[in-house]
């Protein structure tokens, strides 16, 4: 599977991520052992987990890895953390021992929370690369001035800064990594994105359950993805004779400062389904992107984001 840099760095990740969330623990041990073997084998041998819940994503998927047989040089893993000054280390050794694996490839920072000394925090970042405990950081959800912030502290006092920021983009919801404001912030920094969010939680592949909590609906144009970006998503995918979410993941793939996207799968087919984007995205990019305007719809402003 192709493969990009993270930000300015000679650090690369595959253009996809497998997603944990609180799958592993919500479908059968077999199902997940069998979805972590093909990705590492066949698939994105990456993937993006945190302490969700009471941290049983984390501890599972280093079940699944070890029985794979898995070598840490053999996968690709993200962890999230908490915003918390004087946290960060503590978070991370914890990670790791629910995991069983150490080394972090990249490591995501949520939006800080009122409060939060966004100096103090990128020092502490900064220790973590410069001790290996990490090869790279990032941001979640961050607004563009705060990531910014940050990023001009870490240069200032000679360090690399944040490298990647995770963001909601897809075919429903274009308007902010392709704002005018997210070209000025990745020019200045290098910053590279990682798309999340780009399936909508299923919704926008017609899967919907009262029992599922699922991302936010940042200016809460949901409804009009449910009536409007489904149903032409499933037309489209099937004038290209390709899986709805294999088109939807696609689309991301297509902006160069995309270094990856984060998905989620709850079965072998779906995983398998999703992982077949970077394929299309690479043989098809212009009926990809000719899908994708077809669809569009008004997105979320940075204010709604946040």
């Amino acid at each position: 599977m192709e493969r990009r840099t993270i930000g300015t760095t000679e650090l690369e990740l595959p253009v996809l991520t497998v997603g944990s969330w609180q799958t592993y623990a919500r479908i059968p041990r077999e199902t997940g052992a069998a979805m972590v073997e093909w990705a590492l084998r066949s698939g994105p041998a990456s993937f993006d987990v945190a302490a969700y819940g009471d941290g049983s994503s984390e501890v599972l998927l280093g079940e699944h890895l070890r029985a794979a047989g898995a070598r840490r040089e053999e996968f690709s893993l993200i962890e999230k953390v908490e915003s918390v000054n004087g946290t960060l280390r503590g978070q991370l050794e914890r990670s790791a021992e629910r995991l069983g694996f150490d080394r972090f490839d990249a490591v995501v920072a949520f939006d800080p929370q009122p409060g939060t000394v966004l100096a103090a925090l990128t020092d502490e970042f900064e220790q973590l690369l410069a001790d290996g405990v990490i090869r790279s950081w990032g941001l979640c959800n961050w607004h563009l001035d705060d990531a910014l912030a940050a990023w001009r502290h870490a240069r200032a006092a000679g360090g690399t800064g944040p490298q990647l920021i995770e963001l909601k983009y897809g075919i429903a919801r274009r308007a902010v990594v392709e704002s005018p404001e997210f070209a000025r912030f990745h020019e200045e920094s290098g910053i590279t994105l990682c798309a999340a969010d780009a399936l909508e939680g299923g919704v926008l592949l017609g899967r919907r359950s009262a029992d599922r909590t699922i991302a936010r609906d940042p200016g809460g144009i949901r409804g009009r993805i449910v009536d409007e970006v489904a149903p032409g998503l499933a037309r489209e995918a099937e004038r290209l004779e390709v899986a709805p979410a294999t088109l939807a993941l696609a689309f991301t793939l297509l902006d160069p400062r995309t270094t990856c996207t984060v998905f989620g799968a709850s079965s072998l087919a779906q995983l398998q389904q999703n992982s077949a984007a970077a394929a299309l995205a690479a043989s098809s990019p212009a009926d990809v992107q000719a899908a994708a305007d077809r669809l569009s719809i008004p997105g979320h402003t940075w204010d709604e984001y946040h």
